[in-house]
């Protein structure tokens, strides 16, 4: 109790120092303000001793369950191929292509990996399906990518 009590006084004593020889500014506004976070934290930090004489950090993280949201995950997978389906249609209209559709499909699971991308084009150059799997590949990687001609 003693130690905690010379704890607070001490930090107490620091901050008002820092206080005195610290220039007003914009800084100053901030270095009081981490120095008020350590008076708290020296203050609350035997409130969990006096609760309960065996508690630990640890105890938090006992129990070792973590689930994952697999509905979650599987929606942001969802929103960001569609955020890449977008971007590679309109790099591919940029470079000069008339793209109908892209289709990014993504593998089951927690990891966002491309198993293929589907581009449908207007018209039928085996010239441009060579050059359209070319340009995705630069821009997603190494993927699997089809092109097929809007009939």
């Amino acid at each position: 109790m003693s130690a905690w009590v010379m704890a607070i006084i001490g930090v107490i004593s620091i901050t008002v120092l820092v206080d005195i020889l610290l220039p007003e500014g914009e800084t100053a506004k901030y270095i009081k303000g981490v120095l008020s976070i350590f008076v708290v934290a020296t203050i609350v930090a035997p409130i969990p001793a006096f609760i309960n004489k065996d508690w630990s950090v640890d105890d938090l993280f006992k129990d070792g369950n973590i689930y994952v949201n697999e509905e979650y995950i599987a929606s942001v997978n969802d929103s960001r191929a569609q955020e890449q389906e977008k971007y590679i249609k309109d790099f591919l209209t940029d470079n000069g292509h008339e793209i109908v559709q892209v289709v990014i499909t993504v593998g089951q699971g927690n990891i966002y990996i491309i198993d293929r991308v589907d581009v449908t084009v207007t018209e039928r150059t085996s010239d441009d399906a060579e050059t359209i799997i070319s340009l995705v590949k630069q821009r997603l990687g190494d993927v699997e990518v089809y092109v097929g001609w809007d009939e």
